[in-house]
């Protein structure tokens, strides 16, 4: 059991020999850099996207607008065949 103890505490005190690393005194200024420069650089448009989800919402709107006409005036259409063929089952009934 003292063994093992031994080991233990001798993996921890390796830790105290390990030395801190340093930083380049100069890798602040160049993060900060490279953020200042990507704060600078021209951003590209986002209005072509947001061009095409217009463009593709007034379609929708445009062909569900032209169906609903196209049905109303089948149904229009409908009602006045329905009406010449009763019209006329009547006439041949008597």
């Amino acid at each position: 059991m003292n063994n093992k103890e031994q080991w233990i505490a001798n993996v921890l005190d390796s830790v105290n020999q390990i030395a801190e690393r340093k930083p380049s005194p100069f890798l602040f200024q160049k993060i900060k850099n490279k953020i200042d420069l990507q704060a600078q650089l021209p951003r590209p448009a986002n209005n072509q996207f947001n061009y095409k989800w217009a463009f593709a919402f007034v379609a929708i709107i445009a062909l569900n607008t032209f169906a609903l006409y196209l049905n109303s005036n089948k149904s229009a259409r409908q009602k006045a065949i329905n009406s010449i063929e009763l019209n006329n089952q009547t006439v041949y009934n008597y």
